[in-house]
């Protein structure tokens, strides 16, 4: 190691050569808030950072909710259209047929028909639930008793 002497105090060379290195990064400046202005600026960047991503994630997971709720509700529609078209394939084969209210397995789906027998209607109604969403489907038949002919009058999505 070499050691310079500077009258009664010895000094490492290597003192000698960081001194003004260390002396420029551990001074203290005039004002000494430039730290505090910097450490300010990165929480209030970080903070809008996190805002903005859980911004997009409470977007990104409202949109997979209101898309699953979509499929659905146009499950439970579909599910209630076939059992409609159960009850009227029932009522095609037979028009006489008098059942108040019958259940249609639809995949792993149930849809609740019930009818409404007049003189010279029958009004059908078709309910299916899927994973909370229900729909209905109301069909109004005529049906000519002589004939044994129908035709739907009205068909809705309720």
């Amino acid at each position: 190691m070499l050691i310079f002497s500077q009258g009664p105090r010895r000094v490492d060379a290597w003192q000698t050569l960081l001194r003004p290195v260390l002396h420029a990064r551990f001074r203290r400046t005039r004002r000494g808030y430039e730290g505090q202005a910097a450490l300010s600026m990165v929480f209030i960047i970080g903070g809008i950072i996190v805002f903005a991503s859980l911004s997009l994630a409470f977007i990104i997971v409202s949109f997979i909710s209101s898309s699953s709720g979509y499929q659905a509700s146009n499950r439970a529609l579909a599910a209630a259209s076939a059992g409609a078209n159960d009850a009227i394939l029932r009522i095609a084969r037979d028009a006489t047929y008098a059942s108040s209210s019958f259940s249609v397995p639809i995949d792993s789906y149930t849809a609740t028909v019930s009818m409404t027998t007049s003189t010279t209607s029958t009004v059908i109604m078709s309910t299916a639930q899927v994973l909370g969403y229900e729909r209905s489907v109301r069909v109004v038949v005529s049906i000519v008793s002589s004939t044994g002919a129908f035709s739907i009058l009205a068909w809705d999505f309720l």
